[in-house]
């Protein structure tokens, strides 16, 4: 968690692009790309420039749990 950034007040910064991101997670950066404005869409997410703000963890948690 450290490794890839920091969190604070729901603000989550990791200075990472999305070819970083989509590395770290084993994905294409389109699909990276596409995720995070699903998330944003919904209004789990705000997007900036390297970063994010959650606004619902609830709904990303229980959208990272295997099924």
């Amino acid at each position: 968690q450290e490794q890839f950034g920091s969190g604070r007040d729901g603000i989550v910064t990791h200075g990472l692009t999305q070819d970083q991101l989509a590395a770290a997670v084993g994905a294409a950066r389109e699909t990276v790309n596409k995720a995070l404005r699903d998330f944003e869409s919904r209004g789990w997410i705000v997007l900036s420039a390297r970063g994010f703000r959650v606004l619902d963890l609830p709904a990303l948690t229980r959208r990272g749990t295997p099924r």
